[in-house]
């Protein structure tokens, strides 16, 4: 009798002690935990680009061709408006990022060698300018060259105000010299007698980001 009961009083302990085993770890692994996804609101910076107010964020080329200005001092001797062998004249470039949110670089290459033909053809040098300012000649910039073509090149930088772009009015001057060789009056008088008398200089502008 005294065996039995001890056997259920030992039954007994090792049935409190699984209970209690059991509680401790329910408490020991329960938590509360919450979970929630979110996602983080980035505003991007603008980018806006127009070249004498046309705006090329996706073209690739202007709908007009930039307006060339002769600058001829004796009409005695050439017409208004024409380009002749030793005279000059210019071409104004526009570039406004006023709508950019970032700084912005510029690069503007003038592709002289395709009108090698003509021999003379040169870039005298470039200036910024106020819009519809009076065209001079006193204070030029050099250009620099391409290193791969020789064609002549201006860079520039255009940083923010105000937290935007703004906007760069360049001037570029080139004179058609006279070298006197019998291929430049040649290759000159086959331009001036032809039906479309003119001549095409290719100009790509390239506008960047500036990091």
């Amino acid at each position: 009798m005294t065996n039995r009961k001890s056997k259920k009083s030992i039954d007994l302990l090792v049935f409190v002690f699984i209970v209690a085993i059991m509680l401790t770890s329910y408490s020991s692994y329960s938590k509360y935990t919450s979970s929630v996804n979110a996602s983080a609101s980035v505003n991007v910076a603008a980018w806006n680009v127009k070249i004498n107010d046309e705006d090329i964020t996706n073209s690739i080329s202007l709908s007009e061709e930039l307006n060339f200005n002769p600058l001829n001092e004796d009409t005695t001797k050439v017409a208004s408006g024409k380009l002749a062998p030793n005279s000059k004249g210019y071409f104004d470039i526009s570039i406004d990022t006023s709508s950019a949110e970032v700084a912005a670089r510029y690069s503007i290459t003038i592709d002289t060698n395709s009108v090698e033909s003509l021999n003379g053809i040169t870039i005298l040098g470039y200036e910024e300018v106020e819009i519809d300012s009076a065209p001079g000649l006193d204070s030029l910039q050099n250009v620099e060259y391409d290193s791969l073509n020789n064609n002549p090149k201006i860079t520039g930088e255009i940083l923010l105000e105000n937290d935007k772009g703004k906007v760069v009015n360049l001037r570029v001057y080139l004179e058609w010299q006279d070298e006197g060789t019998d291929a430049a009056n040649n290759a000159q008088t086959s331009v001036a007698t032809s039906d479309n008398r003119s001549i095409s200089i290719p100009v790509n502008i390239l506008v960047e980001q500036l990091n």
